[in-house]
Order: structure tokens, then sequence, then C-alpha cells
């Protein structure tokens, strides 16, 4: 893992290769990219007219995901990552993007991300645990999605029913950090944080909450404290005097 330098209002791309993951991650993958920075692109590339693409359609309507269109019998079975590659070289030739998140298992991508660095600019990968050494090191941090189906912590939480505006999310937040495992002093990672809440509630969004990202909802939480953890991860606790 190489150091990733983030300042102040680094803008951030997230380009995804919805062919190698599944529809489920969506909202990993932009919680993860939210940690770095404002989005400003989140391009989701496959081929939409095929029934199997389906749940992307729906993640792309919770997410504010930008679907890109490679039909397979246009451009072949690699025109998904031929089209982000594409995309992705035009925002490098531009000053417009700090940072670009690659969320692909592909590892022809790997190419894509070795170009980004060589240009100068920061490229994050997102992939599924079996994703090979290649890909993994052709990005300055590359982070393992947790794809699994169905929630696993907590029954009794994951069964709420569907959240009202603004609730507290409070008792989220605690059952997450018991069922984490916690850095040292019981900082954990935001991202972590973020997959830890959608097991215990699988429909989980900031803006339930009314915050625009998990990163600003925790900043309003005056019962935990942030830190920012080298100089790229947010990381929270409870507050040690109860908040």
């Amino acid at each position: 893992m190489r150091e990733v330098l983030i300042v102040r209002d680094t803008k951030v791309a997230v380009f995804i290769d919805t062919e190698s993951l599944p529809a489920r991650s969506a909202g990993e993958i932009i919680d993860i990219a939210s940690g770095y920075g404002r989005l400003i692109e989140r391009r989701a590339y496959g081929d939409f007219t095929r029934e199997a693409a389906q749940p992307w359609i729906a993640a792309a309507g919770k997410h504010a995901l930008s679907l890109q269109t490679a039909v397979s019998s246009q451009l072949g079975k690699n025109g998904a990552d031929i089209l982000l590659a594409v995309d992705a070289m035009e925002y490098l030739g531009s000053s417009a993007i700090d940072l670009f998140c690659i969320a692909s298992s592909d590892r022809d991508l790997g190419h894509l991300a070795t170009r980004i660095r060589m240009r100068g600019k920061q490229a994050i990968g997102l992939g599924a645990p079996n994703a090979s050494r290649l890909l993994r090191e052709s990005f300055d941090d590359f982070f393992e999605l947790r794809l699994l189906e169905a929630p696993t912590i907590l029954p009794a939480l994951a069964k709420v029913v569907a959240l009202q505006p603004s609730p507290s999310i409070r008792p989220y937040i605690a059952q997450a950090l018991q069922t984490a495992k916690l850095r040292e002093e019981g900082w954990l990672d935001i991202a972590e944080l973020g997959t830890l809440l959608r097991q215990v509630y699988p429909d989980f969004k900031a803006q339930h909450f009314g915050a625009p990202n998990l990163s600003s909802l925790l900043k309003r939480c005056d019962f935990i404290e942030t830190q920012m953890h080298g100089t790229n991860r947010m990381q929270i606790r409870m507050k040690r005097n109860g908040g």
C-alpha cells in the first residue's frame, strides 16, 4: 500500500465496471470513494440492455450513477472495460480530477491504473477478494469489497422497518462498533463502518439521516469523535465520556 495524499477539496471520479462486480457493491464503492474527497463523476459501465444488468439500473437510481452503455453485440465482451478506460483517459487529460477510483476485478484495468499514476494522479482500486495481485499492485491503494449476499450481524436490527427522514443513527453505529474489528484505541475506518451499517440495514443511505454522505453525517454526531488515519482515511470511535 502506497501513501495517498489527500488535500482539502480533492476532486474524485468513480468508474465502475459493472460486469465484474454485483450491484449490491455500489453503496460500498460510493462510501469508500467519498472518504477521499468530493465526487465529481460517478460512472458505471456495462451492457444495460441485458436482463442480468437490471440490478445495476436500480442501483444507479439509489447512488446517482451515470450509466454508460457498452452493447456487447457491438463492442464485444470487453466493451465495458474499453469504454471505461477511454473515458478515464479523457479525464486524465484535464486537471478536473485529482483522484480516480476504479471499481473492477478485471486485471486488464491495471494498465489504466498504472497510466494514471504515471501522469501524477492518484489511483484507488476496489474489487473482489480474489482480485489478482497484479491488479492490486497497479493502484496506490486497493480495497476488497464485501460481496456477501446476506447481512451477517444481529438479525434484530437487520429487520428494522424502513427508515424515516432523520432518525437517530446512534444505535446503528453502536451496533457496528460492537461487531467490528477495531483498531488500536477503538478506532474504525469509515469505509468499514459504511459496510457494517449496510449489513444492519441493507438499504442504508446517509440521505435517510439528512446528510449528503457518510462522512458529513458522522461529523454531525456529537456522540462520536473522528480523526484522520495518516493522510487519507477518516476513522471514528464512540466518545469515551459517553457522548
